[in-house]
């Protein structure tokens, strides 16, 4: 919150000496809205974090959230030269799942898989049930894979990609996959990782078919 206040505050000291500058005055418009924008986002999504809200549970069709959500990354992915691969299963069981919460996890990890890529890459998107083991039985859950062919992500950042402000980008808040963990881990979900340097990272969310607790262990 800082950064962009600091940003605000020194423009707003010069304009009275540069009032009658008016490239000066067009580019201060241009900082300090987009450094508004900044700050909005940022709150909005402390807000989530601290704040969220309990899932309104209704039967989906996860595929469709998916592709709903491709659509607002598919411009971003043409202009880096990304080519994005889907293998969906057919008749994926509907899981009982807050639709615009579950529409977030989608679009930050999506994203994130697009800001992984410098350019000329891939992403791949999938969905399957899979069974999980768990002590005297088997869970069944639907899986969303997203793969990209990015920088990928280091042994030492691995365990630290869901913690709350831990970002490897200059301008992330980190905040995103923290309140995609967080809302996977309300639905009774989980999600984990696997990522190698200079290859890519691989993002699985899990979504219970069947009715559960909150917290099933697991990244």
């Amino acid at each position: 919150i800082r950064n962009p206040l600091v940003s605000i505050k020194t423009f707003t000291q010069l304009l009275p000496e540069r009032m009658d500058d008016e490239e000066f005055r067009n580019y201060f418009l241009k900082v300090a809205s987009g450094e508004i924008d900044r700050l909005t986002t940022l709150i909005n999504e402390l807000l989530g974090f601290a704040r969220p809200s309990e899932p309104k549970l209704q039967g989906e069709n996860v595929n469709t959230l998916i592709e709903k959500m491709e659509f607002l990354i598919v411009t971003e992915a043409r202009k880096k030269n990304i080519t994005i691969s889907k293998d969906f299963m057919d008749s994926l069981p509907a899981v009982n799942v807050d639709a615009e919460q579950i529409k977030q996890v989608l679009l930050n990890i999506l994203l994130n898989a697009v800001q992984a890529i410098p350019g000329d890459g891939k992403i791949w998107i999938e969905t399957r049930v899979v069974q999980v083991p768990r002590e005297d039985t088997t869970e069944r859950f639907v899986q969303v894979e997203v793969r990209d062919s990015g920088v990928g992500i280091s042994k030492e950042n691995l365990e630290r990609v869901f913690d709350p402000f831990f970002s490897t980008r200059p301008d992330g808040s980190g905040l995103g996959l923290a309140i995609s963990y967080q809302i996977i881990h309300e639905h009774g979900g989980f999600i984990d990782l696997e990522s190698e340097v200079g290859k890519g990272t691989s993002f699985r969310i899990h979504l219970p078919l069947n009715a559960g607790g909150k917290g099933v262990p697991g990244k």
